[in-house]
């Protein structure tokens, strides 16, 4: 998910310098193109397309772009909400790649046969977490269930990235 990582560590440089950008980013547009990206990703991932990789980062983008101008009209300039999270959504999404994305064959068979247990029993459905992460964008009274989702979000992108051969 490096354009995830990327787009979440621009957006916190463009808040924190305060860039003209911004005007660009707290518009209507990003709102459109995330709602693309998170539709296009949904139908790749639903006709099995492409890489897991590919569709997870279109998804975490896209609803990057749509929280970003759809929550920053309702919170106070400089909100450290809007500085913060996308550092928080860069830094754990490239700690749980670097750490706990392995290459298949170095797994240990117990941790991977505990793993796919993991992955197919459902816990982790992917679909749920998809609408978890959806329905976090538009409750803007509960400002902390949209990081909660995009970090299961992300956990499970770790899983799937894991067992990915």
């Amino acid at each position: 998910m490096y354009g995830f990582i990327i787009l979440n560590l621009a957006v916190a440089y463009l808040m924190e310098t305060e860039h003209r950008l911004m005007a660009l980013l707290t518009s209507e547009l990003p709102i459109y193109l995330g709602a693309a990206f998170i539709i296009g990703a949904a139908l790749l991932a639903w006709f099995r397309k492409v890489s897991c990789h590919v569709w997870y980062d279109l998804f975490a983008s896209g609803s990057v772009l749509v929280w970003l101008p759809f929550w920053y009209p309702d919170f106070r300039d400089g909100s450290p909400l809007f500085f913060y999270l996308p550092l928080y959504f860069a830094l754990i999404t490239a700690l749980f790649t670097l750490v706990f994305i392995k290459k298949r064959e170095q797994i240990e068979p117990e941790m991977l046969q505990f793993l796919q247990w993991l992955f197919d029993s459902g816990r982790f459905n992917p679909v749920l977490i998809g609408i978890f992460v959806v329905v976090g964008l538009f409750v803007k009274q509960h400002f902390l269930l949209y990081p909660v989702a995009m970090t299961l979000f992300i956990v499970r992108y770790t899983l799937a990235s894991s067992l990915d051969e």
